[in-house]
């Protein structure tokens, strides 16, 4: 949707994003940093088309996690049918055939996008890190997995920081600064909706 008035523009940490040629980002914050309104603003910046995954408590199935993530891509630029095909059925065959028919497809993308995972900590399934553990491996240059999340989710971003993969957001760089927040506070009292979402 459209943002809100009010909305202050964090121009320093969205323009390295849409530059960022690393395969992974995570934007992690307590509620009430915003982390969704970058996101938006992210997307609206950025040339990259963004495949948008909303998570909440019941998407907490490997393979249906699987198939959010196939039907966010689809919807950006089509995919084969045999990768529906390899993520239905009934579960237990997410590793040997779901996971790498779903990451040959990212792979091999004709153009570069965004695919953004919001909300991952409403995910609290080991298995649906895992897939998604192994899915980032798959990443076709200047391609990105972005993942926001309330707090650090158990996925191998220690690994990914060393090996230079990883571009991390947290709560100083979306802290707003001195000149940030009096833009806001006169945004409000202007009668627009200076309102922090989570």
């Amino acid at each position: 949707g459209r943002l809100r008035s009010g909305v202050v523009v964090k121009s320093d940490v969205i323009a390295p994003l849409c530059a960022s040629p690393l395969p992974f980002a995570s934007v992690i914050a307590p509620p009430g940093y915003g982390r969704t309104t970058l996101l938006a603003l992210w997307a609206e910046k950025d040339p990259r088309p963004f495949a948008w995954v909303a998570l909440d408590g019941r998407d907490d199935d490997a393979v249906l996690f699987l198939q959010y993530i196939a039907a966010a891509l689809n919807r950006v630029e089509p995919l084969a049918p045999e990768v529906f095909d390899a993520l239905s059925g009934p579960g237990g065959s997410s590793w040997s055939t779901r996971v790498p028919r779903l990451g040959s497809a990212l792979a091999s993308l004709e153009r570069p996008l965004v695919l953004v995972l919001d909300d991952l900590h409403a995910i609290a399934n080991p298995a649906c890190l895992d897939v998604l553990a192994a899915l980032c491996e798959h990443v076709p240059a200047g391609s990105l997995i972005a993942i926001a999340s309330r707090e650090e989710p158990s996925l191998p971003l220690a690994r990914w920081r060393t090996q230079g993969r990883l571009h991390e957001i947290g709560v100083a760089d979306l802290r707003l600064d001195r000149q940030e927040a009096a833009a806001l506070l006169s945004g409000a009292r202007g009668g627009l909706g200076g309102a922090v979402d989570d």
